[in-house]
């Protein structure tokens, strides 16, 4: 575990969720173009936080400013009001807790994702043939997600096309 960011982290969340939040694990995840990805299992919270599960640990996936990033990318801080917004319109995306500044170092941002299952990485999802019948209903699942996001109520999915062989 990086310490100096499990120290930064630790020092974040124990205002925000308690004394006794300690970090299970902390592991960094590929795929993050323009932020760094890291899992995240919280334990300690014992009734801390509502969301939080009655027993057990937290899963969560911690999304950080990197040290550059891609040309018109959003910064964390910016983009955290943005996957609220989402989030009340009824876009299918994790809820994002706990806006962090100076998190994993200075003049960076980090918020937290509630953990989803799944495959996140794009040339993946695409390829992996176990995937084949998620990627069928991708298009339609896409569609209802942007008529969230745009609030039309007249938004109407179409049928998926034939999948690429």
């Amino acid at each position: 575990m990086h310490e100096t960011l499990h120290t930064r982290l630790l020092a974040h969340l124990r205002p925000l969720l308690g004394p006794t939040v300690e970090i299970e694990a902390l592991a960094p995840l590929s795929g993050g173009a323009c932020q760094e990805l890291h899992a995240l299992r919280l334990a300690g919270l014992a009734g801390r936080h509502p969301d939080a599960p009655a027993q057990g640990s937290w899963r969560l996936a911690l999304r950080a400013d990197a040290t550059s990033s891609l040309p018109g990318s959003l910064p964390r801080s910016a983009e955290f009001p943005v996957i609220q917004a989402a989030v009340r319109a009824g876009v299918p995306t994790p809820q994002a807790r706990f806006l962090m500044a100076d998190l994993p170092r200075p003049g960076a941002s980090a918020y937290c994702l509630d953990w989803v299952e799944g495959e996140a990485i794009g040339a993946r999802v695409l390829r992996q043939p176990a995937l084949a019948a998620a990627r069928a209903r991708l298009p339609d699942q896409l569609g209802a997600a942007r008529g969230g996001c745009t609030g039309d109520p007249c938004h109407r999915p179409r049928s998926a096309p034939e999948a690429p062989r």
